[in-house]
């Protein structure tokens, strides 16, 4: 199979389907259909796929594009090869007659499309309440979020949700039901009341406010890094040299994805020996992540 026999011949809601993932029938609306990302484990659709133009973008990731970049992120993602070779070694198994001499019209790059329209503290009931379901402490939550309305020029729609700002200017974004990014995505930082040499590491916005809450203070002790993708791990890397840290705290995912991006911030500290690295899975386990844990373990304890 070459690209264009791939492009034309292989359509993505088949491939999803094969994968095991069907559309969620609350969000998907016509040729607009919503699927739990095959590139991890998540409780909230966030991918999307036009299954008229045949192509995607992951609101979790912040990446999209045609069947190619699909296969690619999918084999990378499963910790596999992933060029272009690889990519069309593994379509071929999903070509599909009944596509022959479809042409799906040009990818378009959904991050461009995304623009930021108003900035304001966080007073939104619906994200309020959302955070709420997540037992985050607002007032805490107001700290380190605001409330933000963008406009998506693709699909001519406003969005409201929470956006928590990034070492690029951008600001990531989500709300009960997306996640995405206003402008460039990249890590963020949260500065530590102390110069202690030590940060914590989180996937994602919602485990710092978890951990936040827990412990009632708005702001950390030690410095603390969101890496809002693990795609990001490089630049986190990085970031972790040129600061001089001592120790590193992982608060990672207990899934596949989690577990490879803990083994190649090990590979990599085996380079850096005055770094120790500290896996904190043992304290959530057997949740598959800190907030799923805080929020069963807890509501638990209230209820009695």
């Amino acid at each position: 199979m070459n690209i264009k026999q791939a492009l034309q011949t292989v359509h993505l809601d088949n491939v999803m389907r094969q994968l095991g993932k069907e559309p969620d029938p609350k969000k998907s609306r016509g040729r607009d259909l919503w699927f739990p990302s095959p590139f991890r484990q998540e409780k909230d659709p966030s991918f999307h796929l036009d299954s008229v133009k045949n192509i995607w973008y992951d609101f979790g990731e912040g990446v999209g594009g045609n069947t190619i970049a699909f296969a690619r992120q999918y084999l990378e993602s499963h910790g596999q090869a992933s060029t272009t070779s690889d990519a069309l070694t593994w379509l071929s198994q999903y070509k599909a007659k009944s596509y022959s001499g479809c042409k799906f019209q040009p990818t378009v790059d959904n991050s461009k499309a995304l623009s930021l329209k108003r900035l304001q503290s966080l007073k939104n009931a619906a994200l309020i309440q959302y955070l709420s379901s997540r037992m985050i402490d607002i007032e805490i939550a107001k700290a380190h979020v605001k409330e933000a309305y963008m406009y998506n020029s693709r699909n001519r729609k406003d969005y409201f949700g929470l956006a928590f700002a990034n070492e690029k200017g951008g600001y990531e974004f989500r709300n009960k039901y997306i996640k995405s990014t206003i402008g460039q995505k990249a890590i963020s930082f949260i500065k530590g009341k102390y110069d202690t040499k030590t940060v914590h590491l989180y996937e994602g916005l919602i485990d710092f406010l978890t951990l936040a809450t827990l412990k009632k203070r708005a702001y950390p002790i030690d410095d603390a890094i969101i890496l809002n993708s693990l795609s990001f791990l490089q630049q986190t890397t990085d970031y972790l040299t040129r600061k001089g840290y001592e120790t590193v705290f992982i608060w990672f995912d207990n899934d596949s994805a989690g577990d490879k991006a803990k083994a190649i911030l090990r590979e990599w500290a085996e380079n850096h020996p005055n770094i120790i690295l500290r896996d904190m899975a043992e304290v959530y386990i057997p949740y598959n992540d800190v907030n799923e844990w805080y929020n069963k373990s807890f509501r638990t304890q209230l209820a009695c």
